[in-house]
């Protein structure tokens, strides 16, 4: 359970930056709590799904979710959510790790794919230009493979990829040591595989690395975006969307 007192106490325990937090929110009522002490800034990794992260915006006060305001049942609104709000929550904690679903993983933080995941140092505010935004979807030998239960699935992969990063690997590693445990735990009955065996790390996944771009005219806010594949080819993305957004100054 978490509440606001806890919350307060772990965050002026962890304030100092000694101790990366890494927080999992399990589900949207417990989403924003955190975000409503003022050392929610002290959060080195979080791991909500595209709900919940909406959920996070909101109580951090720095924005609100724009799903109020447009559909996101397809896969490019979905992105284009997901980046607008992890970049934006970056500028004020380490990293966002965003699950969504089958559509893969999504990563925002400062730092390239090859560097280690868990860092050393880092400062905040990040400097927006320097925080980057990757895509990694489903690695094609996992997606094919038979679902039995869903439950789970998200915690798992947080745990592998929690594993790998204190291991010292790269993210794109974490990554796939996170899909890796998912799969385990989609092909289980279980939510947490039983019998899981150490995690042999399969370099399966790849991202996409997302070029977002801003901008606000007559109060709604216009995303473009540029699909940059690991292969260098370059994708425009048409057409532009827009989003009516509320009372909020977003630091772009």
């Amino acid at each position: 359970m978490v509440c606001e007192e806890k919350a307060e106490k772990n965050h002026q325990l962890f304030s100092s930056g000694m101790v990366e937090v890494w927080f999992e929110p399990t589900d949207t009522r417990k989403a924003g709590k955190v975000f409503q002490s003022r050392h929610w800034t002290s959060l080195g990794y979080v791991s909500p799904n595209l709900n919940e992260i909406q959920v996070m915006s909101q109580a951090s006060g720095l924005f609100f979710s724009l799903s109020q305001f447009n559909s996101a049942s397809e896969e490019n609104n979905i992105l284009n959510e997901a980046s607008f709000l992890a970049r934006n929550l970056v500028e004020h904690i380490g990293a966002a790790i965003v699950t969504l679903g089958r559509l893969g993983v999504l990563v925002a933080r400062e730092g390239e794919a090859n560097e280690p995941l868990l860092q050393s140092s880092r400062t905040i505010p990040h400097n927006m230009s320097s925080v980057s935004v990757r895509h990694y979807a489903v690695p094609l030998s996992i997606a094919e493979r038979r679902i039995v239960n869903v439950s789970g699935a998200g915690d798992c992969l947080a745990a592998g990829m929690l594993e790998a990063m204190l291991r010292g690997l790269s993210e794109t590693e974490c990554v796939s040591a996170g899909f890796s445990a998912a799969a385990w735990s989609l092909q289980s009955f279980s939510a947490v595989p039983i019998n899981a065996p150490h995690i042999n790390i399969p370099v399966c996944a790849e991202f996409t690395l997302l070029k977002v771009t801003f901008s606000f005219r007559n109060n709604c806010l216009f995303i473009s975006k540029e699909d940059n594949k690991q292969n260098g080819a370059t994708r425009p993305y048409i057409p532009q969307l827009a989003f009516y957004y509320g009372a909020f100054t977003p630091h772009i």
